[in-house]
């Protein structure tokens, strides 16, 4: 009941919100108002203030990765903050839903995979989803003699281009035979499915909650990762790390904050336990993430390059490289000073660049924002290492 569905300026979506009541006065609220939206987003500044606790208010939330918002920004009492997940996941309503679609046509397959449809796009190009549609029914058609049922993307037409790549992919011949289309609803196909493949698309979700495997297919070897950003979204220097590791950025500083004048679509952002109060020029340069094992990983997937800036010395020559190995592990090239265990790495290993000084940073970092094809080539090579 103390849900409203309120319409926000965008502006919410980019910009940092300091106080409470610049919140309620950029939103359309009153302060004090009991009702937030169950939607809103913002990013928190390391130079937020507190605000004024909200006692009366109650938070219907998705995820419990929305908490650490709802405190700092809007005063919420952690106790006061439900985490009711997503309501189309309820059982209730999963039932429901099959119960329901019982009478629609599945297929005339007693066994068979759910192939989840996608439409073409910059990135999905035609001969992309061509070769994939080939790929899959080669291996769960002719290999295992397994039938395919396909749910089209509601911007899939059949009788337009991306019906005739599934039908020139899979064989009109083998219609009914091997394969078929069905407009059941993806929680009844998944359920009579075997198990389900996917391309890159939010059904995945819905199956994890009927306990259905997935495969996400998704095939980027080659592509540019610039294919899968918005043009307005910025290149991300990352770091992950203990706070105690501040120090190595201490000499840097001033090179980090001529890459940020320099290029405007680039931002820092460091992951770790507690913000950088150390770096006063670029404490309030950076975005800060609040490290947890539940969002290192997924944070650091969001990298374009990974940095590890070391200092020249008998500990962190006895060190073992993890973080720049988690950084490949994630296909994201990294820059790393080559001492110890990173430069044996790097030496051998064709993942990064090993900057000595502080020139040699600026134009390592450099280089990389500038060629996203370098960028690519380094991130595979990382990944293929690691694994």
């Amino acid at each position: 009941e103390n849900v409203e569905n309120n319409q926000i300026s965008n502006e919410l979506d980019k910009d940092e919100i300091n106080t409470i009541e610049e919140f309620d006065k950029r939103a359309g609220t009153q302060e004090g108002d009991n009702k937030l939206n169950i939607s809103d987003r913002i990013i928190i500044s390391p130079r937020a203030k507190s605000v004024a606790k909200r006692l009366n208010v109650t938070v219907y939330s998705i995820s419990h990765l929305e908490t650490n918002g709802y405190e700092k920004c809007h005063g919420i009492l952690e106790k006061n903050i439900v985490h009711a997940g997503i309501p189309r996941h309820d059982k209730d309503w999963i039932e429901f839903v099959c119960n329901e679609s019982n009478d629609v046509k599945v297929g005339i397959f007693d066994s068979f995979v759910f192939l989840i449809g996608m439409p073409i796009s910059s990135c999905y190009t035609p001969a992309r989803k061509k070769k994939a549609l080939k790929n899959i029914y080669n291996v769960i058609c002719v290999k295992h003699k397994l039938k395919l049922v396909v749910k089209t993307h509601p911007k899939e037409s059949l009788d337009g281009i991306n019906g005739s790549i599934y039908r020139d992919a899979l064989g009109m011949e083998n219609y009914e035979k091997t394969w078929m289309f069905s407009s059941a609803h993806p929680f009844l196909l998944g359920k009579k499915s075997l198990f389900s493949i996917s391309f890159h698309s939010g059904v995945p979700i819905d199956m994890l909650a009927i306990n259905k495997p997935t495969i996400e297919y998704l095939d980027i070897l080659g592509s540019n990762k610039i294919l899968f950003r918005n043009e307005n979204e910025k290149i991300v220097i990352g770091w992950s790390g203990g706070s105690s590791s501040y120090k190595f950025f201490q000499p840097l500083e001033d090179i980090f904050i001529a890459i940020l004048k320099k290029y405007k679509n680039v931002k820092i952002v460091f992951v770790s336990d507690r913000p950088p109060y150390e770096l006063k020029k670029l404490l309030c340069l950076i975005e800060f993430v609040k490290w947890s094992d539940i969002n290192e990983v997924s944070t650091m997937q969001n990298f374009d390059l990974g940095v590890m800036p070391l200092e020249n010395s008998d500990w962190v020559r006895g060190k073992c490289a993890y973080k720049m190995l988690l950084y490949a592990s994630c296909g994201i090239p990294v820059v790393a000073s080559p001492f110890g265990e990173s430069k044996k790495i790097l030496d051998n290993h064709d993942i990064g660049l090993a900057p000595l000084d502080a020139d040699d940073w600026f134009s390592a970092i450099e280089t990389l924002i500038t060629d996203h094809g370098l960028r690519s080539k380094y991130g595979i090579q990382g990944r293929r290492y690691v694994l």
